[in-house]
């Protein structure tokens, strides 16, 4: 082989790699070549202290339904995929309460924001949190 063609391949090899890592959540070893793991956890903030049924979904997971009781959580993991595609939606219901579902985890909204999103539901809105109990962005339910 020429090496002028090693070389161009060789930079080519390069590039990919550094363009793929720096897509990536850079937190060591596992931010490198997209390795790191995003991690989801859904509080229960309801304001009669009643228990939340979460079903969360994404095109290939199914999470199955989960009972939360009142300031308990849910959590998963998962890796985002190369494009950034990942998308995560959820459906709430409680005693006396319409199904309501909001899309938990959106790759492109969500992946440079937080590597452990935080989310907290209440009867009329999810709120995305900074820590476990400050209240942050707040968004509307998605409508069916």
């Amino acid at each position: 082989m020429p090496r002028r063609f090693q070389q161009n391949i060789g930079l080519l090899i390069l590039s990919a790699v550094l363009l793929w890592s720096a897509s990536s959540k850079s937190n060591g070893v596992d931010g490198f070549l997209m390795l790191a793991k995003t991690r989801v956890k859904v509080f229960n903030y309801l304001e009669h202290h009643q228990d939340l049924i979460l079903h969360c979904r994404s095109e290939d997971d199914d999470l199955q339904p989960h009972r939360i009781g009142y300031g308990e959580h849910f959590e998963w993991s998962f890796r985002v995929n190369f494009f950034g595609r990942t998308q995560y939606y959820c459906s709430f219901q409680w005693p006396g309460a319409a199904l309501k579902w909001f899309d938990i985890y959106i790759g492109w909204r969500d992946d440079k924001l937080c590597d452990t999103c935080l989310w907290g539901i209440w009867e009329d809105r999810p709120c995305m949190l900074n820590t476990t109990d400050y209240l942050g962005h707040c968004f509307e339910y998605n409508r069916s």
